[in-house]
């Protein structure tokens, strides 16, 4: 979650807005959603920057600096748990993020306060 949430905010001009919410669905997973007015993601590039070591440089902000393995090591972390990365980009309305977890992964109840 860290590196979704620090990558929507990096490519977030200031002034814009980055917004995190979770909730479950009737099948019990798990959906944590990270969505941005930020730079825009072609339809094209959505498939290559899940790669390691593949950045999108198409955006005005060339100055900003990265391995281009946050959203690669994400993926991975999240698919080792079952669960699936889902990105949508719309131009001149940003990106949205979606980590999904399966339900078997999710549990029930409170968070303990210790």
């Amino acid at each position: 979650m860290l590196n979704l949430l620090s990558n929507a905010i990096k490519f977030t001009p200031a002034g814009r807005r980055v917004e995190l919410s979770a909730d479950r669905d009737g099948r019990g997973r798990l959906n944590i959603t990270i969505a941005d007015t930020g730079i825009e993601i072609a339809q094209k590039d959505i498939a290559r920057i899940q790669e390691p070591f593949e950045q999108v440089r198409a955006s005005p902000r060339h100055d900003i600096e990265g391995t281009g393995l946050g959203l690669p090591l994400a993926k991975g972390q999240l698919e080792l748990q079952g669960g699936k990365l889902h990105i949508s980009s719309k131009l001149g309305r940003g990106t949205t993020v979606v980590a999904t977890f399966p339900a078997n992964r999710v549990r029930e109840g409170q968070a303990d306060d210790n």
